[in-house]
């Protein structure tokens, strides 16, 4: 029997979870995933968080420079023109790389490689969590579920890192997981 969900117990910055060959464990997983991510919101206060107060710092932005870019500004620049298709093309690329390290560095060159050690920032696993929604409710391919969902495992072993400023974009992204993971399993006739 199943009681914890052990995907976002451990520090995943410092010892990424590679989720290779991971057998499903069944409705009772669900479960307990569920209760894991609810437990979470539960033990944070937070108000509603409203995802346009979030977007107006991030109008008429440019592209960073293209040799090399700080992931901040690239995340920003893309959820500001999220509905051009270069924007499409330039977020696969980074989660291809994210996928294979799991981790978002700070520094980029146009080929996505690292040009900076430090993959500490949480805001940048935060706004890359909002492109993987966004892409997710465009198009409704598991790709940016299965990312989305990766993101938020790491989030959550860092929780006690999230600033309080970010507090509210992290339990909207928990909160947006869950919604997403219910309509599927309800889909399938699952009910957790």
């Amino acid at each position: 029997m199943i009681t914890e969900y052990v995907y976002s117990k451990n520090d995943l910055l410092s010892k990424p979870q590679k989720y290779q060959k991971t057998p499903f464990e069944g409705i009772e997983f669900l479960k307990v995933y569920k209760k894991s991510r609810l437990d979470l919101l539960e033990k944070e206060n937070f108000e509603d968080f409203k995802l346009n107060d979030f977007f107006i710092d991030f109008k008429n932005l440019e592209w960073p420079n293209p040799k090399k870019f700080k992931l901040f500004d690239f995340l920003s620049v893309l959820l500001s023109q999220s509905n051009k298709d270069d924007q499409k093309i330039q977020f696969d690329r980074l989660l291809k790389k994210f996928e294979i390290k799991k981790k978002l560095y700070t520094e980029y060159n146009s080929e996505f490689k690292e040009l900076s050690e430090n993959f500490q920032n949480l805001k940048n696993y935060m706004l890359f969590g909002l492109l993987c929604i966004d892409h997710y409710e465009k198009n409704y391919s598991l790709k940016y579920l299965n990312t989305f969902l990766k993101i938020n495992d790491i989030l959550c072993s860092q929780v006690s890192k999230i600033l309080e400023e970010d507090q509210n974009l992290f339990c909207y992204l928990i909160t947006k997981e869950i919604e997403y993971i219910d309509k599927l399993c309800k889909g399938r006739g699952i009910n957790i």
